[in-house]
């Protein structure tokens, strides 16, 4: 495992457990995950990287069309970034408004 492959898309925090496939699963964060986590957040400092975006990135621009229902997206509203599951696409009246 690299150290990128448990960091958030800028590598400024562990993501959990359960985000590590890029999709959400269930089950309990692992004793030995929490112990690597504290060890990567101990040595912030020392850590370099040679670019500002994470190789192991799974974000992506998606279109509108591709949207689907129960996909997992972030968007952003204003300063805050969201993050949750398409339960519903308006179809007639704003098919750009989602509801998470």
């Amino acid at each position: 495992m690299f150290v990128e492959q448990i960091l958030n898309a800028d590598l400024t925090q562990c993501i959990p457990w359960q985000q590590i496939k890029g999709n959400p699963s269930k089950g309990v964060q692992p004793k030995w995950y929490n112990e690597v986590v504290k060890e990567v957040n101990k040595k912030r400092n020392e850590l370099q990287f040679s670019g500002a975006t994470n190789p192991f990135n799974t974000l992506r621009w998606l279109d509108e069309s591709e949207i689907k229902r129960y996909q997992t997206i972030t968007t952003k509203n204003e300063a805050d970034l969201i993050y949750g599951i398409v339960s519903r696409i308006p179809k007639k009246k704003n098919p750009s408004l989602l509801v998470m």
